[in-house]
């Protein structure tokens, strides 16, 4: 049996260490006795009730020392936690987004706590489409049958070597996650003063750099988006940058044509970034003579996928018809190369 956490006597709370010197021990060991309104000496272990329920964090102290016992944490129920959770969402509305129209959405309040936003994380999941594992289109090349289907599990393109920095504003960066770092204080209050713009001019002051700004928008269930827009832009959502140091290093100097190459790469790692956010990320499965499978994943690009699932099938059917060993990572290789 364990030991008691506390003692009750004189209608207080004590330590064991108190109780023992006020009333000594028996020759059990134990701490017995009569306080002075004819109680007899309590005690309290872990598993009994001394708190009050519904009145929050509380803690148990000794009424002689003071010194802490115990602590209750009062766990909200489920119910509790989601009605406190609603009300640090609002909701905002956005303008035209190339040709979509004006709607509205809801998003988090700033100031939101941390596990407020972590359950908007795990809800959103990696942020793409989640499809059932069906193929999208499924042909036939030279008896190998090719199945297409959509890469749900493929690697966020900011895990790659890119050239630019991926920046968030706060709130997205809170509820996604998906991006090199967040915006800090001076540019949000750029932003905020000047709009992108502004922020634009300033990082070019201070770092040369080039930007490209871009929105993000997210409709639920029927997918997400996320694409360039331009400096002038009231919809901005973050932007990727490369500052001059970085232009130097990767082409040499600083001249409009390096700066020319730059914003090239830049626009293309904004637009590869939101493929993999739409779900626009694709594998596919051929299955040639005698049920021989092989896959290959991660094409951005619905055209990319198909053109290389076609090439490497067409490799593998002439390799059968030499009564080779079919291989379609060579394939696909020799096939585009």
């Amino acid at each position: 049996m364990r030991d008691p956490i506390a003692y009750t006597y004189e209608a207080d709370h004590h330590c064991e260490d108190c109780a023992a010197a006020r009333f000594g021990r028996d020759e059990h060991g134990d701490i017995t006795g009569t306080d002075s309104e004819g109680n007899e000496v309590g005690a309290v272990f872990e598993t009994d009730e001394w708190y009050n329920v519904g009145a929050g964090t509380q803690t148990l102290v000794c009424g002689d020392c003071g010194a802490e016992l115990d602590e209750y944490e009062e766990t909200p129920t489920l119910a509790e936690k989601a009605a406190e959770a609603s009300g640090f969402f609002e909701t905002a509305s956005r303008g035209d987004a190339g040709g979509d129209g004006p709607d509205t959405y809801v998003r988090l309040k700033d100031g939101a706590p941390e596990w407020v936003a972590d359950i908007v994380r795990e809800a959103h999941g990696d942020l793409r489409r989640r499809h059932a594992m069906e193929a999208i289109e499924t042909f036939d090349v030279h008896g190998v049958t090719v199945s297409i289907y959509p890469d749900d599990s493929a690697e966020s393109p900011r895990e790659w070597c890119n050239l630019s920095t991926m920046v968030a504003m706060p709130r997205l960066a809170r509820e996604y996650g998906f991006c090199d770092r967040e915006s800090t204080g001076t540019e949000d209050d750029a932003m905020s003063r000047g709009g992108m713009a502004l922020l634009a001019r300033y990082l070019r002051l201070t770092e040369g750099a080039e930007v490209q700004p871009f929105t993000f928008q997210d409709y639920g269930s029927s997918g997400a988006r996320l694409f360039a827009v331009g400096i002038d832009s009231d919809r901005t959502e973050g932007f990727f940058y490369v500052t001059r140091d970085e232009i130097v290093a990767e082409y040499g100097d600083d001249s409009e044509a390096s700066r020319a190459l730059a914003r090239s790469c830049m626009t293309g790692e904004c637009t590869v970034m939101g493929q993999w956010v739409e779900g626009d990320v694709y594998g596919y499965v051929a299955t040639g003579p005698n049920e021989y499978e092989d896959s290959c994943w991660g094409f951005f690009g619905y055209d990319d996928a198909k053109q290389q699932a076609t090439a490497a099938a067409e490799w593998v059917a002439h390799q059968a018809a030499a009564n080779e060993e079919p291989d379609i990572e060579t394939a696909a290789y020799e096939a585009t190369h």
